[in-house]
């Protein structure tokens, strides 16, 4: 349990993070800017709504949230790369 709470709080940083950084109306400019984070996105908010709907366990919810894991993983990290780039573009 305590290295799920780890992941999932370094998630948590890491999103807050993304949310300060391309202040909030840019960060769904990000999104809706490219379909493979609209896809990833949308799956992880309906999937995880819907594992957490279903059960009330939650070690069944640690093991029922890795499929969804890889897609908002990739997805923070894609945001990541399209703000350095973006960053980047800006100071020139």
């Amino acid at each position: 349990m305590l290295i799920s709470g780890l992941e999932n709080f370094i998630l948590l940083l890491l999103t807050i993070f993304l949310l300060f950084k391309l202040k909030f109306v840019r960060f769904f400019q990000f999104i809706f800017s490219d379909p493979i984070l609209i896809f990833s996105l949308l799956f992880t908010v309906f999937f995880m709504f819907a594992v957490g709907m279903a059960s009330a366990n939650f070690e069944a919810l640690v093991r029922y949230k890795i499929p969804a894991m890889p897609f908002f993983v990739a997805s923070i990290f894609i945001m990541l790369d399209k703000y350095k780039k973006y960053k980047e573009k800006k100071d020139f």
